[in-house]
């Protein structure tokens, strides 16, 4: 375990790692954390995206909810239009309501003709286009979970860096005023032993006066 996990644990973020005391700048901090939350991303920040619709909270949904809620019966398919009538027995011999007829039947016969030509291609050509599809949208997922992983790397780098950064720095911080604290003292004691020395050297300079000034007495008588 290394110094930076021994004192700090595995915790990196992006917050100072040497203060300690923050009450006399608790105001000048409160405003800098405000700022920075103002620049944070709004809770409606999807706002501005299309709505993505609820296929289950539909108005054809609700209706049938409600059918079933009030026991109906749901309404057949029309197949009517698919259905191959011959000409009613009235318009037997009506040139144009066989023309009709038979032009019904051609277009049944052609829509039928391309819905199993569709399958056809579904049944051939379905299956490996989702593959490849979802092949696309993978690719797409892993492209974006790549790029995110590698900014949330850059992110945690840079903070540990500073991290580092701010805890060797605080190391020295520490020392250098662990120093200064120590030269403080020895300089209080270095002015208490000079204070001392200034006033022995007084004292002796007025002993020496006195001293003098007794011996010009003493020749005088």
């Amino acid at each position: 375990m290394d110094i930076l996990t021994a004192r700090y644990g595995d915790t990196i973020d992006a917050l100072p790692y040497i203060d300690d005391d923050y009450s006399a700048k608790e105001d000048e901090i409160n405003e800098m954390i405000a700022k920075e939350q103002r620049r944070f991303r709004p809770e409606d920040y999807l706002s501005k995206y299309e709505v993505i619709v609820d296929p289950f909270s539909s108005t054809m949904v609700n209706c049938e909810h409600e059918r079933i809620a009030n026991g109906m019966e749901p309404e057949t398919l029309d197949v009517s239009r698919y259905e191959l009538l011959p000409p009613s027995e009235s318009k037997q011999n009506d040139k144009e309501a066989w023309e009709r007829a038979l032009h019904n039947a051609q277009s049944q016969l052609e829509h039928q003709s391309l819905r199993l030509l569709n399958l056809e291609l579904m049944n051939k050509y379905g299956a490996n286009a989702y593959i490849v599809y979802n092949k696309y949208l993978e690719d797409i997922q892993k492209r974006l979970q790549n790029e995110v992983q590698g900014m949330q790397k850059q992110i945690e780098d840079m903070s540990l860096e500073r991290r580092n950064e701010q805890v060797f720095c605080g190391e020295n911080l520490r020392t250098l005023e662990s120093k200064r604290v120590d030269l403080i003292y020895k300089n209080l004691d270095l002015e208490e032993i000079c204070r001392g020395l200034e006033e022995e050297i007084e004292a002796l300079k007025a002993s020496k006066r006195e001293n003098g000034e007794n011996g010009t007495t003493g020749n005088g008588n």
